[in-house]
């Protein structure tokens, strides 16, 4: 027996195993009959046993590329559709993501859609992008969004053995054409605070962006009962659509609070009437407020903050995670607290270095080279 799904016989019946030099080996390909029964693909081979194994081998590696060359002939747009729902199926992207990826796609697939995996080429991938960028008008970070969801289900197919590889490999990421995100200073922070109104749900869900790195689907499906003992418990997410789904992360986190956000969080229960058992943000409406009703009411009163010009309210995410990289917190932490999948994330897209933060950084190390014992001593 080589396998599950090979097998080998002794065509010489009563020999011992090590005289038998004919045998017959059967090899399932997976498929069925039209009576539902396994297909097995027969032959006999003459030599030693061990020699006969080797080519049962042979014959199911055989069958198993055939099959990777029948994938192979999957159009694109269908491979990718299946890889976006497998993603969500399996909890691995929200639905927020899995809709994102999807409209990714089909611009993606109107170009290239039709051709088979195995058929696309570099040329075709960077035609389709020239078309994508001047009949369509896509961004530069729209595009390289898209570039890299692509790039991921051609690398799953290379993974799964049904393409050699990645045409995406070849082709120039497009650049992002997105202003870079900045973050508040700990200063601005400290005035922002102290002009937000405690009592507004609406304040508390920027504050809680600002000192807590919430998202602000994450925000809005806050209840009264995910926060208790001093933490925010972030188990799930409002989408556009008003689906509750969960976090963008695929998975379920505790966020201790500052001893400032305390402070707010007991401002803003103590101005209510009484606690209402459902959502947290807004305290008189039965339903929760929208991600995007947020977002336009922070564009309404931002300019009479004191922030600065055009600063979006994602951008408290970034404040959050840029104040925790000042306070010293190891990156795995801060990874974890931000809900993102890897370390590069939360480094190289939310953490923001000023000039103030790097001359901090030097005074520091003055002060430990002021502290070092002198060289010269040592030996003494």
């Amino acid at each position: 027996m080589a396998g599950a799904s090979v097998t080998i016989h002794s065509a010489e019946p009563g020999k011992p195993r090590a005289r038998c030099r004919k045998w017959k080996i059967a090899v399932c390909t997976g498929e069925r009959n039209e009576s539902g029964r396994l297909v097995y693909h027969r032959t006999t081979f003459r030599g030693t046993y061990t020699q006969a194994r080797k080519a049962a081998e042979s014959v199911s590696e055989q069958i198993a590329c055939s099959e990777r060359a029948r994938d192979a002939r999957d159009s694109f747009k269908e491979y990718a559709a299946s890889w976006n729902d497998g993603r969500l199926a399996v909890g691995a992207i929200a639905k927020a993501t899995h809709d994102k990826n999807a409209y990714l796609i089909s611009v993606l697939a109107r170009y290239i859609g039709g051709l088979r995996l195995c058929d696309i080429s570099d040329y075709d991938i960077q035609r389709a992008y020239i078309r994508i960028r001047n009949d369509d008008g896509l961004s530069g970070t729209t595009m390289a969004c898209m570039h890299t969801v692509a790039w991921s289900v051609m690398q799953h197919a290379v993974r799964t053995r049904k393409i050699h590889h990645n045409p995406f490999d070849a082709v120039d990421r497009p650049r992002s054409d997105t202003k870079e995100r900045k973050a508040l200073a700990p200063m601005e922070c400290t005035a922002l605070s102290a002009a937000l109104d405690k009592t507004d749900g609406r304040h508390i869900a920027v504050l809680m962006m600002m000192d807590a790195g919430l998202r602000r689907g994450e925000v809005c499906a806050l209840t009264w009962g995910d926060i208790r003992d001093g933490c925010i418990h972030v188990r799930h997410s409002l989408a556009r659509d008003g689906t509750i789904c969960p976090p963008k992360c695929g998975s379920s986190r505790i966020i201790p609070m500052t001893a400032r956000l305390r402070r707010w969080m007991r401002i803003y229960a103590d101005s209510l009437p009484h606690q209402p058992p459902g959502w947290y943000v807004l305290s008189a409406a039965p339903t929760p407020m929208y991600p995007h009703s947020l977002t336009r009411w922070w564009a309404r009163h931002r300019k009479d903050l004191p922030i600065p010009d055009g600063f979006v309210l994602h951008q408290m995410r970034h404040t959050y995670c840029t104040n925790l990289a000042r306070a010293g917190v190891h990156p795995s932490i801060m990874q974890t607290l931000m809900g993102h999948s890897t370390e590069r994330m939360t480094l190289d897209v939310y953490c923001h270095v000023q000039t103030a933060d790097a001359v901090g950084a030097i005074a520091r190390l003055d002060m430990l080279h002021q502290n070092a014992p002198d060289a010269r001593l040592t030996h003494i």
